[in-house]
């Protein structure tokens, strides 16, 4: 039976957010592979970088946020659902 371990961490800027370079520098402060993270955003060029990285990535659908352009990113619109969606 494999383990998982979730943490909800806000990490400091690494460089421009619409870079996927900064999402590997990312990893690499974590000590992770790419894919075993999800990065969650409701700005769909920060999760274009990210997933160009590696990373799983999730929109996020609150009221009041800006329109996103079109995308194929699963989107949420609670914590809640995050629990589920994997």
């Amino acid at each position: 039976q494999q383990s998982r371990e979730a943490a909800i961490v806000q990490f400091p800027t690494t460089g421009p957010k619409n870079e996927h370079s900064s999402y590997r520098q990312i990893a690499n402060a974590f000590g992770m592979p790419a894919p075993d993270i999800l990065f969650i955003s409701d700005v769909t060029p920060e999760l274009d970088a990210a997933r160009a990285a590696g990373m799983q990535t999730l929109l996020c659908m609150r009221p009041g946020n800006h329109p996103q352009p079109p995308h194929d990113h699963p989107a949420v619109t609670s914590f809640e659902t995050i629990v589920s969606w994997r």
